[in-house]
């Protein structure tokens, strides 16, 4: 069910958002067609980020690829497999990357109120740090969506918003080779690009990470986790 709404969901937003910062103006409690206002960077850096973990049988080894590789990526944890697997969640601290928020049970907001997503983000964010010691900058809204008050309110909380440049599909890919071929071919300059790896596909998003790595760097890319 949950893979079927995601589809729904990404046939409907654009591609998005950048660092800071913010989504196009929209209209109360509908779903966002986020625009892409700008790239995070002009240069060749690019971003790595990975959605719904930690994932105890996958998030170790996206991590153990990670660090032969010597790449930093953005991590948007779930609030309650955190609390389920905090040992992967220090890990994701001690080995370098960042930790984003993305909600404690990945709940799509538009169909919540602002006072619920306001207390669903305030009690992620105590789950991450009562396990890693630091808090969450970044928020990613499950499933890409969001409305502008939910975004104005975020904001208060001191959380920017970041959703993606490059959808990998990993999460409805049927072998490696698609999503190598769907992130190599879309990626640019400044790229946010979406993995996975807290959902049953993650196993291919394993699989091809290397290679990605490795083609975006002979065309001259360098990764770099979501700036402070």
């Amino acid at each position: 069910m949950q893979r079927t709404l995601k589809s729904t969901v990404r046939r409907f937003i654009a591609p998005l958002l950048t660092i800071g910062l913010i989504l196009c103006p929209i209209l109360d409690k509908r779903p966002v067609h986020a625009q892409l206002l700008r790239q995070i960077g002009h240069d060749q850096t690019i971003y790595l980020t990975f959605d719904d973990g930690p994932s105890k049988l996958y998030t170790p080894k996206i991590l153990d690829i990670l660090r032969r590789k010597h790449v930093p990526a953005t991590f948007f944890v779930l609030g309650f497999r955190v609390r389920e697997f905090p040992a992967i969640a220090r890990r994701l601290v001690v080995e370098g990357h960042e930790v984003g928020n993305h909600g404690y049970q990945h709940e799509f907001l538009p169909e919540k109120t602002t006072a619920w997503v306001e207390k669903d983000v305030k009690r992620t964010d105590g789950m991450i740090h009562q396990v890693t010691g630091s808090y969450p900058k970044y928020y990613r809204p499950p499933g890409g969506l969001i409305t502008d008050n939910e975004e104005k309110s975020l904001r208060t909380l001191g959380h920017p918003v970041i959703l993606w440049t490059v959808d990998s599909q990993d999460w409805k890919a049927t072998n490696a080779d698609q999503i190598v071929r769907q992130v190599v071919q879309q990626c640019r300059p400044g790229a946010v690009i979406l993995m996975h790896d807290g959902v049953s596909n993650s196993r291919y998003t394993i699989e091809a990470l290397p290679e990605i790595i490795d083609l975006l760097r002979e065309e001259g890319y360098d990764f770099a986790r979501l700036p402070q």
